[in-house]
């Protein structure tokens, strides 16, 4: 027995000793800047303003997509651009693969522009511009349109808009989303 619990205790400090703390300090990087965007070489890189907004329809009582997600931006993307289809991040959570594709990236562009999405260097997006934005008549009803959902259906209480930003980047001298 004695020989038994020296073995453990010797087990247990060599584990303890080559075991290493990490400490994580809460920074969840939503403070609207401090991730370096927009700052790259001419083969890696994103330029400010190339950014847009997946927007899936969500039923509310069980957060379930029920639509196909739509892709909205102010830029018009490179025409090879390599992405990963269209999938939300609740789709992707719940097991949907990313598949890389090359081309025949489908996006809209909105009749009234949309503020800016991804803050960098010295422009900073305001959350409250972009709430605003998403939830004016106008844009409510240009994701109705575009996704074929009345109206008025959209608006009834029982759905919302999952909203997922999108960054245009250059990585490896391609285009990407």
């Amino acid at each position: 027995m004695k020989r038994f619990l020296i073995s453990v205790l010797s087990l247990f400090i060599i584990v303890s000793s080559v075991s290493s703390s990490i400490y994580a300090n809460g920074d969840g990087n939503i403070d609207n800047g401090g991730g370096d965007m927009g700052s790259g070489t001419s083969q890696n890189k994103w330029t400010p303003g190339y950014d847009g907004v997946r927007i899936t329809i969500v039923r509310e009582i069980d957060e379930k997509p029920v639509s196909n997600p739509l892709d909205y931006t102010n830029k018009t993307p490179s025409s090879g651009l390599i992405h990963f289809g269209k999938v939300s991040k609740l789709q992707y959570r719940s097991g949907t693969l990313l598949t890389v594709k090359v081309g025949g990236y489908a996006y809209k562009i909105p009749a009234t522009p949309m503020p800016r999405i991804i803050s960098s260097g010295d422009t900073i997006t305001n959350i409250e511009v972009i709430k605003r934005y998403f939830t004016s008549e106008g844009a409510v009803k240009m994701v109705a349109n575009d996704t074929g959902m009345d109206y008025d259906t959209l608006t009834n209480g029982n759905y919302k808009l999952l909203l997922e930003p999108i960054a245009y980047l250059t990585f490896q001298a391609d285009s990407w989303r």
